[in-house]
């Protein structure tokens, strides 16, 4: 008998053999028969179980590498200073790391399964639902600018947010980097940029003014000299008063391009900007830049605020001069053009009548790519530290708030031209035009305190209202004030205050003389509006107010209109109170 047998077989097959004969051929067959298929089963075992070893050890494998990979993402995530999250199509969040967590002041079983609105409000979960909505299907991350609020601190996020989808949905997933102190080094960055345009400006602003200074000197010496008496000293008061108008249109210009000016529309024309403007622009552009304005005779006239418009030109034009590093051609151009609804339609803006604005230089040119992003904010193509990328996305506002439309003709290496349109203003005055001289309006008898810091300034206010009939009360500064107001027994028709003053303000003032004098009219003046402004408060824009420097013509016709007008509340003079 066959030894391969497997020994139980083989004892149960010897316990029968008796019932055979040994010899028998058909018993030898069956025995190599069943011999045969047990060795050949019992491979086949040992295979099966050979391949089920090593599946299982590759399972095992897999799934302590796939442990791994989840531990160290997790890992990687929770150490990151990203903020990440993912919510699903319910917007209940599936996952948030630990940055995340921290900011949001809710562990990982707190936020998982729950929605913004559970967490941070309705208002909060609604702004952030409008947010995912605009990434929603858009094909590519969205980027959205956060501010989170922790403690007294306030964090900036640049957020991507984008699609994800799986075999269980559609995903909403969001990244987040820490733009708080790359914001606080870019407005560090414009403010320096902005005093080093001012330090380039300053070499021409002080040469010009100067040469007014000069002008004023000069001529006052004149009317002192004693070989003037007898003689008319009209010649010199008409060029003292030109060059002091000069260089109060210096100081605008010097205001606007530090944004320090109040925002004032009204009816104007370009021609006259542009001139104002024409020789403070030569140097700013410099010598290698040639200048051209050309400006079309009866230009219409159209509504801006003259600053903005002043720092529109301003804009182009370093851009224009930054587009021709070796030296060109810059022309600025004024005209009319009627557009017709289809040449309106296709450039976006109402048919009608504008007036329009041509910057052009023989420059670099840009690139379609470069075309597309101009007017992005923070978009530019200079190098670090050169610009910030600010300058054509405020001009596009300015020109938007204006209600017209900015258009950019541009090929490498042939120059660019942006066209600026202004809708027409009809039946309206532009200012600057040459004003007939009227008489100025006497007083009625009317008691007035001027209340100014400056002494030449209260002394001539001063002197102008009491040769025009006006009983004058005068206060160096708020408590100054005070004190004249509480020995006045007959109370005031008028208060004339500058808004900055030392220790009380203008604004601190008038509240102060309005509880004893309720409905009390005012005129604010100011030198300096942003300081007045943004930092007490905004005047709603029908108070009287009077801009420094000022005409004594101008200042009698305020101070009239002024006190010809209804007594107003306290409530009213201020956009808040």
């Amino acid at each position: 008998m066959s030894e391969e047998l497997h020994p139980l077989l083989v004892r149960q097959l010897r316990r029968h053999m008796s019932m055979f004969d040994p010899s028998n051929a058909q018993l030898g067959v069956f025995l190599e028969a069943v011999s045969r298929a047990y060795r050949d089963n019992d491979a086949d075992r040992k295979l099966n179980e050979h391949a089920l070893e090593i599946s299982s050890r590759e399972l095992v494998e897999a799934n302590t590498s796939l442990r791994y990979q989840r531990d160290l993402f997790f890992t990687f995530m929770d150490a990151s200073p990203l903020l990440a999250s993912m919510k699903d199509s319910q917007r209940r969040y599936t996952y948030a790391n630990r940055r995340l967590q921290e900011l949001a002041g809710f562990s990982w079983r707190e936020l998982v399964g729950r929605t913004d609105a559970d967490l941070f409000g309705a208002e909060f979960a609604q702004r952030r639902q409008n947010e995912a909505l605009a990434a929603k299907g858009a094909g590519k991350p969205n980027e959205i600018l956060e501010t989170w609020q922790v403690g007294s601190e306030k964090l900036e996020f640049r957020m991507l947010r984008f699609e994800v989808k799986d075999t269980r949905g559609l995903y909403t997933a969001s990244i987040g980097t820490d733009v708080t102190e790359q914001k606080r080094v870019e407005e560090q960055l414009r403010q320096s940029q902005k005093l080093n345009a001012i330090g380039r400006l300053a070499g021409g602003i002080a040469h010009d003014f100067n040469n007014l200074l000069t002008v004023i000197l000069g001529y006052a010496q004149t009317l002192l000299d004693p070989s003037m008496v007898g003689s008319s000293p009209r010649v010199c008061i008409d060029e003292i008063i030109k060059a002091a108008e000069r260089a109060a249109g210096l100081t605008r210009q010097l205001l606007v391009f530090g944004r320090k000016q109040v925002v004032q529309p009204k009816v104007l024309n370009l021609n006259s900007i542009l001139s104002e403007m024409e020789r403070m622009l030569r140097r700013l552009i410099g010598e290698d830049v040639q200048l051209a304005a050309v400006r079309h005779e009866d230009v219409w006239s159209v509504r801006a605020d003259p600053g903005q418009i002043q720092q529109v030109i301003m804009n182009l034009a370093l851009n224009a001069r930054d587009a021709m590093p070796g030296g060109g051609k810059l022309t600025i151009e004024t005209s009319n053009t009627n557009l017709d609804a289809p040449v309106a339609t296709r450039y976006g803006i109402l048919p009608g009548s504008y007036v329009m604005l041509a910057v052009t230089d023989t420059g670099t040119g840009m690139t379609p790519e470069v075309r597309a992003r101009l007017f992005e904010p923070f978009f530019t193509t200079k190098p670090v530290g050169e610009g910030t990328g600010l300058g054509l996305a405020t001009t596009y506002g300015i020109v938007s708030q204006s209600q017209g439309q900015i258009l950019v003709y541009t090929e490498l290496g042939h120059g660019t031209t942006f066209k600026v349109f202004f809708p027409r203003v009809l039946n309206e005055h532009a200012s600057g035009a040459p004003r007939v001289a009227i008489a100025p309006p006497r007083a009625r008898n009317e008691r007035v305190l001027v209340v100014e810091d400056e002494e030449a300034v209260r002394n001539l206010i001063t002197t102008r209202l009491t040769a025009q009939g006006y009983h004058v009360e005068e206060a160096r500064n708020g408590a100054d004030a005070l004190a004249v107001k509480a020995r006045l027994s007959g109370g005031l028709d008028l208060v004339i205050t500058d808004v900055v003053m030392p220790e009380m303000g203008g604004f601190d003032l008038v509240k102060r003389l309005n509880v004893d004098w309720p409905g009390l009219r005012v005129l604010f003046m100011s030198g300096y509006p942003d300081g007045a402004i943004l930092q007490q408060g905004e005047l709603a824009e029908d108070t009287p107010f009077l801009q420094k420097p000022f005409a004594s013509a101008d200042l009698l016709r305020k101070v009239r209109d002024t006190l010809d007008s209804p007594p107003r509340s306290l409530g009213s003079m201020f956009r808040r109170g």
